[in-house]
């Protein structure tokens, strides 16, 4: 079974709905380079991305470059399913790639944003087990799992 049948096996029953699990990584410096590429990566693998970078104007243009190319991979590797389930699971799946992927504004160079950020980041973890819907799927993450310092002084 490769990684991409076990991102579809991820989804799980709670009661009458159905949820994906989803893991949360946080990428320093991934409007560029290698932690835009660990971005994308992420992101195609079903990861919830936060995208902590000094420059909001380039992130932004890379979160778009980074969702396109990683819903392409997705719809690539999943145009051969037969099973209609699986069909559209991964349709849910590349749609909710532009939901899993968020910016929030980090300077390492300067001590009261990596406060501000922080306590944000606290924030997103704060919600962990909350509920969020995409396409009807509900999604929830269980903290954080992933840090990648990735961004230069």
């Amino acid at each position: 079974m490769d990684l991409w049948q076990r991102r579809l096996d991820r989804f799980v029953k709670f009661g009458s709905e159905v949820r994906l699990l989803t893991p949360l990584a946080v990428v320093t410096g991934s409007n560029s380079g290698v932690g835009m590429s660990s971005a994308e990566n992420l992101l195609a693998c079903g990861w919830k991305v936060v995208m902590a970078c000094r420059n909001q104007k380039a992130a932004e243009e890379a979160r778009r470059e980074i969702v396109q190319a990683a819903q392409a991979r997705l719809d690539s590797r999943y145009r051969g399913l037969t099973d209609p389930a699986q069909k559209a699971r991964a349709a849910q799946l590349s749609a909710m790639v532009a939901a899993n992927a968020t910016i929030s504004p980090l300077d390492v160079s300067d001590v009261r944003s990596i406060r501000a950020f922080a306590k944000e980041l606290g924030e997103i973890e704060g919600t962990a087990g909350s509920d969020s819907t995409v396409d009807g799927l509900a999604t929830y993450h269980d903290g954080l799992r992933l840090l990648m310092n990735n961004a230069g002084i």
